[in-house]
């Protein structure tokens, strides 16, 4: 019967373990070894069986075991140039020609669409509002996640995140996203997730995610980042509130992340616009990471050493870093450059 490995015991140590005792079972095929642990059974079945084991060492040969096992505990080689497909380098170029900055200093992004493939979308509003209803049969069984999941549309509006269509017209190519709630009650600081489908299908079959492109990723594999995370004696880690929600899109795109949302049950339905970047779209993990590598970039002469930690150790919104000294190390624990 498997089990669980308690501990792995090298070449140095092996033969100090072993007993004298040796059984052969199955015609010789099958060998029991006595060691202080108990028995090693180690050998072939039948062929008959069609399967080979060994408690020991399993098929590829060892000199393929050790090799991968190296090749796993190996740092990656950053000299190695990364070939990029070519939806990467559309999304690459289409971002640095459309994004700007407003008054704020806030970014401003277009979503990477497929050429000429907002018009393959059909209807979704009827979609949208059947969904709403059916999230509201559910939250009217549960208080809290009712609760929980107002409080979440009325932040989202009062941020400036989503705002009102008063005048809802329908000549405009749009898409109406669904959304519903994950609902976690041991989490204590989220409980409960809106989270955005935008995978749902209009008439047509096509959904915003079909004809959006995703871009790749453009950040250092979390392998290296932790790598150099515990090089120093110092380490901090850190967040970026909101990442996706710090980032405006395009007004003129907006229509193609508009949603339905009522207050009750029996509350009138109304209609909004998500006036930042959506989870729950395939393009937002690239422009948020992309952004935060504009930022450094555009910034990195006043801020040298944030700029470094942005291009260097973060992965999505964390950011996982380190100081020679303990000042350090507190100072940029909590720096302004993470709430840009």
């Amino acid at each position: 019967m498997p089990g669980q490995i308690d501990i792995l015991i090298g070449s140095e140590l092996f033969f100090e373990i072993l007993n004298p005792e040796q059984y052969y079972l199955q015609e010789g095929n099958v060998i029991l070894q006595n060691t202080k642990f108990g028995y090693l059974v180690t050998g072939t079945l039948p062929q008959s069986q069609q399967q080979a084991n060994c408690c020991l060492i399993s098929e590829p040969s060892l000199d393929i075991t050790v090799k991968k096992f190296f090749e796993l505990e190996s740092l990656p080689d950053d000299s190695k140039e990364i070939t990029k497909s070519e939806e990467e380098i559309y999304c690459e170029e289409h971002f640095v020609s459309t994004y700007k900055r407003d008054k704020t200093g806030r970014f401003i992004v277009r979503l990477p669409i497929k050429e000429n493939a907002e018009t393959l979308l059909g209807y979704s509003k009827e979609n949208a509002i059947k969904r709403l209803n059916g999230i509201w049969e559910k939250l009217n069984k549960n208080n809290t996640m009712g609760t929980l999941y107002k409080e979440f549309m009325n932040e989202y509006e009062l941020l400036g995140h989503m705002e009102e269509i008063k005048n809802e017209t329908l000549d405009k190519i749009n898409y109406y996203i669904p959304h519903h709630s994950v609902y976690k009650p041991e989490k204590t600081s989220t409980p409960l997730r809106v989270v955005f489908d935008a995978s749902a299908k209009t008439t047509s079959g096509f959904s915003l995610n079909s004809i959006l492109l995703n871009g790749g990723i453009i950040q250092q594999d979390l392998f290296s980042i932790v790598s150099r995370f515990r090089k120093h004696e110092y380490a901090f880690s850190a967040d970026i509130k909101k990442m996706y929600r710090q980032i405006l899109v395009d007004p003129n795109q907006r229509d193609l992340q508009r949603i339905m949302w009522k207050t009750s049950a029996d509350a009138p339905v109304k209609t909004y616009k998500l006036a930042t970047v959506t989870y729950g779209t395939v393009s937002a993990p690239f422009l948020a990471t992309r952004t935060l590598r504009a930022l450094a970039d555009e910034e990195k002469a006043e801020f040298p050493d944030a700029a470094d930690v942005i291009c260097n150790d973060s992965y999505m919104d964390d950011i996982l870093s380190r100081e020679s000294t303990l000042e350090g190390a507190k100072k940029n624990s909590k720096p302004d450059y993470l709430n840009y």
